[in-house]
């Protein structure tokens, strides 16, 4: 279960993160039935639909992050399911980091732990509300929070847009 589901615009991932200020939260990129939160429900038939600044080339288009319940939890796979429609919105490219921090300090580039940064597994569209393959990464470290970025779509398009983003521990 998920506590916390934020939507953070216009950042870039860690590395690139402590060269200069991080973003900003921002509202109302989204429309309603298109949360963030539907991207962590375990639902592939609702969908996380972003509206904020995802122009081809940008690094790092939207992003949310999933503060886990249970406390720390340890995160070596991911998984992307595709949303119902406008496969050209599908994330192609994108990383997860970790973090540890509280706060405020979710909100700072330094605070965050690169985990992977590649392809999504979908690059070969599975389908309309399909998941794509697990990428593995190795991780021994147990973060409190993740944060999923997306930094490459599959085709020129107003917004990204996915279904879910599955954590896995193996």
């Amino acid at each position: 279960m998920l506590d916390l589901i934020l939507m953070i615009l216009r950042t870039r991932r860690v590395a690139i993160a402590r060269q200069q200020p991080l973003a900003r939260v921002l509202a109302n990129t989204y429309v309603t039935h298109g949360s963030p939160g539907k991207a962590c429900e375990g639902n592939v038939s609702t969908k996380y639909v972003s509206f904020g600044p995802c122009h081809e080339g940008t690094l790092y288009t939207n992003d949310h992050g999933c503060d886990l319940s249970t406390g720390s939890t340890l995160v070596n796979g991911l998984r992307v399911c595709t949303a119902n429609d406008h496969f050209e919105r599908d994330p192609i490219i994108v990383s997860l980091e970790g973090s540890n921090s509280t706060g405020t300090n979710l909100t700072l580039g330094a605070s965050w732990t690169l985990l992977y940064d590649g392809p999504s597994g979908i690059s070969l569209d599975p389908g309309r509300r399909k998941c794509g393959s697990i990428q593995y990464f190795d991780n021994i470290v147990e973060y409190s929070s993740y944060r999923f970025l997306v930094s490459g779509k599959r085709r020129k398009a107003d917004c990204i847009q996915y279904s879910e983003v599955k954590l896995y521990s193996v």
